[in-house]
């Protein structure tokens, strides 16, 4: 089983951090596992999209400077993405490797007289981990759950992928040992179900 886990945190002093390690410890404990991290800020992504007449939008399939990063979406059997949400959604960083990287001909492809366009990830499972300054259950109710509608609907299962399921941590700057322990048991209990892995 192939892992792709994506993370998008500046701070390697954050409980982001602290969850890519558990992540990364319980994915590389688990038989016949291969593990790739995409660390985002740590490898200095550029976020920013551009195409002009030289360079069409069309031909970012084809990119080099993204083709290690298609190469590793192509790899992976499931991906893990983890980030905080800030402004109700998920980092610039990540947003833009998403506009840069999940491009048509790549993640997705319009069929000749099709009314909608058709995902090419379809083989993939996802974990999206989240983590948030108040309660979790806030974002869903006063934000109508607009996040998950994006990197769910909009973004994954547009691009095929199906099957996608959220950990999402709340109080996060009031983190004790003990809360952090259940988040550990609820990271292996996801890790564990068979349909994901």
């Amino acid at each position: 089983m192939n892992y792709l886990v994506i993370y998008a945190h500046p701070n390697m002093n954050s409980l982001n951090h602290s969850v890519l390690e558990e992540t990364l410890k319980l994915l590389n404990s688990k038989e016949n596992a291969e593990v790739q991290v995409i660390d985002l800020y740590g490898e200095n992504f550029d976020p920013r999209l551009s195409f002009d007449a030289s360079h069409p939008r069309r031909d970012m399939k084809t990119r080099e400077e993204t083709e290690k990063y298609r190469n590793s979406i192509l790899w992976a059997n499931h991906i893990v993405f983890i980030y905080p949400i800030w402004w109700g959604r998920a980092p610039a960083i990540l947003l833009g490797f998403i506009d840069k990287v999940f491009v048509s001909g790549f993640a997705y492809h319009q069929p000749p007289k099709a009314l909608l366009p058709q995902g090419l990830l379809n083989d993939k499972t996802a974990t999206i981990i989240t983590t948030q300054k108040g309660p979790a259950f806030l974002t869903r109710l006063f934000y109508n759950d607009t996040h998950r509608k994006l990197m769910k609907r909009q973004v994954l299962q547009f691009c095929g992928i199906k099957k996608v399921r959220f950990i999402e941590i709340g109080q996060s700057e009031t983190m004790t040992p003990k809360r952090f322990g259940i988040i550990q048991k609820k990271l292996y209990s996801f890790f564990s179900k068979k349909e994901f892995v």
